[in-house]
C-alpha cells in the first residue's frame, strides 16, 4: 500500500417540478425500517404512473442555505482541512421529462449531456454568496453562478463524474490523504455521526 485517498461527496439531486421535498427526517431514523411498510393505498400512489419534468427553473429542492447540513459541511471541512465534495445528480439532459414507472417497452436514447456532476463545497457556497437563509437553488442558478472551472461547456455545474474520478481523484489532483488507519480528520466523519448515513458506496481501486 503506498496512498490511501478518500474523497467525500454530499449526495443531492435535482428535483422534479412536479415533486415536492421528500427527504429523511429525524423520524425517519426513529422508526427504521417500519417506514418501508407502507399502507396499501401508499404504495399504489407511488407506483402510479406520473410524469417527472426537469426544467433550467428545476430545483435542488433538499440544498437548503442556512440549515443545520449546511452549517456542519462547512464547519467540518474548515476545522478538518478535509475537502468536501458536492455529487448533484441530474437527467440526461435538460429540458427532460420522462413517465414513471418506466414500462417494458421504455427506449433510452440520445447522450448524457448533464448526469452526474461534482463540485467543490468551496465552489458551491462561494455560488450561493448573498442568497438568504431557506433558499433554494435552481440548475439555471448555478449554471450562471459557479465560476473557474465550471463555466459553461463539458464542465458546467460540475465535473463530470468520470473526469472527477479518474483525472482528478487518481491523479492525486483532488481528494484528501489519509495518513493512517487512526486519521482524526476520516475518525470524526465516519465514527461520530449523530445520525446514520442513508447510503453510502465503498470502492478499492488497484493501480499500477
Amino acid at each position: 500500500m503506498i496512498r490511501s485517498k478518500v474523497a467525500l461527496l454530499q449526495s443531492k439531486r435535482l428535483y422534479p417540478d412536479e415533486q415536492d421535498w421528500d427527504e429523511d427526517n429525524p423520524f425517519d431514523y426513529m422508526i427504521g425500517f417500519r417506514r418501508l411498510l407502507k399502507p396499501d393505498d401508499d404504495w399504489a400512489s407511488v407506483v402510479a404512473p406520473r410524469r417527472f419534468g426537469f426544467t433550467a427553473e428545476s430545483r435542488y429542492k433538499a440544498l437548503m442555505t442556512g440549515v443545520p447540513q449546511y452549517a456542519a459541511i462547512r464547519q467540518y471541512e474548515t476545522q478538518r482541512g478535509i475537502p468536501v465534495y458536492y455529487l448533484l445528480y441530474h437527467p440526461l439532459r435538460i429540458p427532460h421529462a420522462v413517465v414513471l414507472p418506466l414500462t417494458a417497452d421504455y427506449q433510452l436514447s440520445g447522450s448524457c449531456d448533464i448526469g452526474c456532476r461534482v463540485i467543490p463545497a468551496d465552489h458551491l457556497w462561494a455560488a450561493l454568496v448573498g442568497r438568504p437563509d431557506g433558499h433554494i437553488p435552481a440548475y439555471d442558478e448555478l449554471l450562471r453562478s459557479l465560476a473557474g472551472p465550471f463555466t459553461r461547456g463539458e464542465h458546467s455545474v460540475g465535473w463530470r463524474l468520470e473526469h472527477f474520478v479518474v483525472d482528478l481523484l487518481l491523479e492525486c489532483e483532488t481528494g484528501y490523504i489519509a495518513n493512517s488507519p487512526e486519521d482524526g480528520g476520516l475518525n470524526y466523519i465516519f465514527n461520530r455521526r449523530a445520525g446514520p448515513i442513508s447510503a453510502a458506496l465503498a470502492l478499492t481501486i488497484d493501480a499500477p
